[in-house]
């Protein structure tokens, strides 16, 4: 008799409950709280909508679609057009903002992440590295790790064997880029726990993997490829520190290492990653796609303020993830001091999904 697997993503309703105890916190839980503590609603801004992707096709294009490929060229535009329409609030315009020149559409369709400008960050290797290993000691002992780590062992029944993670746009625990984010020098938790996350996922995949392994099989470890172009000598150095695991590639490298035994994961990346997911696999070049996904949430109407504006949902990219299985992360909860300290009061994985191929 075959052995009975449950169907672990199967569509279930969100519980809209808020836990009794104040010391949890969830993702509705944090919503409600902002909105009746601070009047802040994620879709309010000065008391008018902000700005979305939606919008964006009616007011601006006069309701031309706005195509992934041609964003690059439009970004600058709106850039200009944030200093003088407040309801434009579209925050991740890095990839644009760190250009000298325009970009051409030949240079766009090869979704080039270029280097930026200027570094406005920390320089002070030490300070880093304390940093990170205060962060490496409370990751290890949190509970969204041990509710990842459950998930992602859960996933591995339905997902193909995975022999390399690869990561875009994870970030730099060091680096600023330009207005869009904070020029105070602080060392940025988020990018660590982004990182920390990778390497769960790889250490947990090949933890199954062994498991899984007959005897005389051997199971290589699971390289994490990472490629940024915000990187700089303080992350390698650190990243090599972390996990040998850790090795960082150039544009388009990364891309080109992905196949089928791939897990992929973007969070907040200004390059459209599962549009080029989707056109790899269209051409044949990671056969039937990457085995696995972490990426941000496919939702076209949120705010633009959370969303990067790159991925979006056009119907290469929907027909694309029509082979995945998906499971989103609002079940996690967070102790309040958890929250404050190691996510910096905003718990990015809310925001994300997993997504698993059919086999």
């Amino acid at each position: 008799m075959p052995l009975q697997i449950p169907n672990l993503f199967q569509k279930r309703e969100k519980s809209s409950a808020i836990p009794t105890d104040p010391n949890i916190i969830t993702r509705e839980s944090f919503k409600r709280h902002c909105i009746m503590n601070h009047g802040l609603d994620p879709d309010i801004k000065d008391g008018l909508p902000k700005f979305n992707i939606l919008n964006y096709e009616k007011q601006v294009l006069k309701n031309k679609p706005l195509r992934t490929r041609s964003f690059l060229n439009t970004a600058k535009d709106v850039l200009r057009k944030q200093k003088e329409n407040k309801l434009i609030d579209w925050s991740h315009m890095r990839t644009s903002s760190m250009c000298e020149n325009e970009v051409p559409y030949e240079q766009a369709v090869k979704v080039p992440l270029r280097k930026p400008l200027e570094w406005n960050g920390v320089h002070d290797i030490e300070r880093v590295r304390i940093v990170l290993q205060r962060t490496v000691e409370q990751w290890d002992s949190c509970s969204t790790k041990k509710d990842l780590v459950k998930m992602v062992r859960e996933s591995a029944v339905k997902m193909p064997r995975v022999k390399n993670i690869i990561c875009f746009g994870l970030g730099s625990f060091a680096h600023r880029y330009g207005d869009c984010h904070c020029k105070s020098g602080e060392v940025e938790v988020n990018m660590i726990t982004q990182h920390l996350t990778a390497l769960t996922i790889a250490e947990t995949l090949e933890e199954y993997c062994i498991n899984q392994t007959t005897v005389g099989q051997v199971q290589d470890p699971i390289p994490i490829i990472l490629q940024d172009p915000g990187y700089v000598d303080i992350d390698r150095t650190l990243l090599s520190e972390l996990s040998p695991r850790f090795e960082t590639r150039d544009d388009p490298d990364g891309f080109l290492a992905i196949d089928e035994n791939s897990f992929v994961i973007t969070i907040a990346c200004v390059a459209p990653v599962y549009e080029v997911l989707a056109d790899l696999t269209a051409a044949g070049d990671c056969g039937r796609g990457p085995a696995g996904i972490l990426g941000d949430e496919v939702n076209t109407t949120r705010s633009a303020k959370w969303a990067t504006g790159m991925d979006w949902e056009t119907p290469r990219m929907l027909k694309f993830l029509k082979n995945y299985d998906t499971r989103g992360f609002d079940g996690f909860v967070v102790a309040k001091e958890e929250f404050g300290g190691l996510w910096k009061n905003d718990m990015w994985l809310w925001d994300t999904q997993l997504w698993v191929r059919k086999n």
